[in-house]
């Protein structure tokens, strides 16, 4: 059966004619959405869990590789900078794994 778009439009006109006008009631949504249930959340605590081991192993590399090429007779303000850095990326990255394991439900 082929439809013509023009009979679309014309049922379309036909019915919001017809359609009573829906009443004003400022507590409808908020009573509507009480009712509905909760949201489903998709389980991706496995990603989550998973991004923050690459992290932990990445902040792990930067550790052993700045470790490895220090020079302790000679200090470079890049050497304090990136110690710095790699403490604050580290410390980051454990408190945040830490407060996700903590408060997920």
């Amino acid at each position: 059966m082929k439809r013509n778009n023009d009979d679309d439009i014309e049922l379309a006109r036909m019915l919001k004619e017809q359609l009573p006008e829906a009443g004003r009631n400022e507590w409808f949504t908020r009573k509507v959405m009480n009712r509905l249930p909760e949201k489903q959340h998709r389980d991706m605590q496995w990603l989550l869990t998973a991004a923050f081991a690459v992290a932990l192993v990445l902040c792990l590399g930067g550790w052993a590789y700045f470790l490895k090429n220090l020079n302790l007779e000679v200090i470079l303000v890049r050497d304090v900078v990136t110690l710095a850095s790699l403490f604050a990326a580290t410390i980051v990255v454990i408190w945040q794994f830490m407060h996700t394991l903590l408060t997920s439900d």
